[in-house]
């Protein structure tokens, strides 16, 4: 009998140790499908005030190119080079302030 009444006990903990462990779990879910909501958020804002930086600049990705840059785009990209690159940089680092150094660093050596 106090083997059966061990190995209930063995099982009642087991079975509240998995109940914990789904909830932890849900949880963890949770988080992780915020994170990812926030950073595509983040992603998508980058990508728009870059492609709007571009505009201002006309250029244009071309959509029969797979949507890269055309001859005249990158012609006008490497004459304004400089001037793009200092938008793009601050757009970049408004949208993440925490990796200024890296995106300075970045744009120097895409401006060369």
């Amino acid at each position: 009998k106090s083997r059966i009444e061990a190995l209930t006990q063995v099982g009642e903990k087991m079975s509240n140790n998995i109940t914990k462990l789904k909830e932890e779990i849900s949880t963890a879910k949770k988080k992780l499908d915020a994170f990812r909501k926030l950073r595509k958020v983040t992603h998508s804002s980058v990508y728009n005030g870059i492609e709007r930086i571009l505009k201002e600049h006309k250029i244009v990705r071309a959509s029969y190119h797979g949507g890269d840059f055309n001859g005249v785009n990158i012609i006008t990209l490497m004459q304004e080079s400089q001037d793009i690159m200092d938008e793009i940089k601050v757009e970049m680092v408004t949208q993440k302030p925490t990796m200024e150094v890296e995106i300075n660093k970045l744009c120097v050596e895409v401006r060369k």
